[in-house]
C-alpha cells in the first residue's frame, strides 16, 4: 500500500495592513543618514583598534590624542587637510574633527 500524501499545510493567516504597508497601519519610518556618519576604517597604526566613542559628541582620550597628532602632522596648507585628519583619527568624520578642534581651541 502506497503512504498517504502529506496534508497540504494550512494557508498563514493574513495580517492587515495599512497604507504603508506594515501591520496596524503602522507607518514606515525612514531614517536618514546623519551627515558625516559614514564610518572611516582605521588606519591600522600602531596595530590597536580604534577608539570606540560612546556618542556622536563624546571623544575618548585616545580620539583627543590622535586628532592632535594628526594636527601636528597635516599644517593648515596640507591639501585635503581633513580628510588626512580623519583618517589618522580612524573613527570620526572631517566634520567632527574639524568641530572638535575648534572645541578644543576653546578649553
Amino acid at each position: 500500500p502506497a503512504a498517504p500524501a502529506p496534508a497540504a499545510a494550512a494557508p498563514a493567516p493574513s495580517v492587515a495592513k495599512g497604507k504603508a504597508g506594515l501591520p496596524n497601519g503602522t507607518p514606515a519610518k525612514a531614517t536618514p543618514a546623519k551627515k558625516g556618519a559614514a564610518a572611516t576604517p582605521a588606519s591600522g597604526k600602531g596595530g590597536a583598534a580604534a577608539a570606540t566613542p560612546s556618542g556622536p559628541n563624546t571623544w575618548a582620550a585616545a580620539e583627543d590624542a590622535k586628532l592632535k597628532k594628526a594636527l601636528s602632522k597635516f599644517g593648515p596648507e596640507t591639501p585635503s587637510r581633513w580628510k588626512k585628519v580623519a583618517e589618522e583619527v580612524g573613527s570620526r568624520s572631517e566634520d567632527q574633527c574639524k568641530k572638535r578642534n575648534k572645541a578644543l581651541a576653546k578649553e
